[in-house]
């Protein structure tokens, strides 16, 4: 049997993370260093549509980035797994989102996000009948209700 590839609308965040992996997590007013960082495209968005892309879906994101280099990052991300960035808004109101990400030797972490760009995808961007061209629509809570 041969199965045509899903076509999906991710609507959600892109973030530019930063993880740090540390011994502990620091305690109030502590300050500890990383045994060493490093910098992603991150989003509960940009990874399922990413996700999405690697099972031969055809995938499309629709978010809001910045014009800066995590903007810049993400959409070059996005073009090189075949996603379509069509949707993603690009703009100079606010920055791409960031996580800052710590996590533990033990995979325990925590997670602080500042939403930047994402705060700004509203639902007046979007109709029923423009997500009628696709056989699933995935949204998370890194966006405004």
């Amino acid at each position: 049997m041969i199965y045509a590839p899903s076509t999906v609308a991710v609507v959600g965040s892109i973030n530019q993370d930063v993880t740090l992996s540390v011994a502990e997590f620091p305690a109030a007013g502590q300050t500890l260093l990383a045994r060493n960082s490093v910098r992603t495209i991150g989003g509960k968005g940009a990874n399922q549509a990413l996700a999405a892309a690697m099972v031969s879906a055809k995938v499309e994101m629709i978010g809001c980035v910045g014009q800066d280099s995590g903007g810049d990052e993400a959409l070059t991300l996005f073009a090189a797994h075949g996603v379509n960035s069509a949707g993603v808004v690009r703009t100079p109101a606010a920055p791409t989102g960031s996580a800052y990400i710590c996590v533990r030797g033990d995979g325990e972490n925590f997670i602080v996000v500042d939403p930047g760009a994402n705060a700004l995808v509203t639902v007046d961007r979007f109709t029923v009948e423009g997500f009628a061209a696709y056989s699933w629509v995935l949204l998370n809570l890194e966006i405004p209700w």
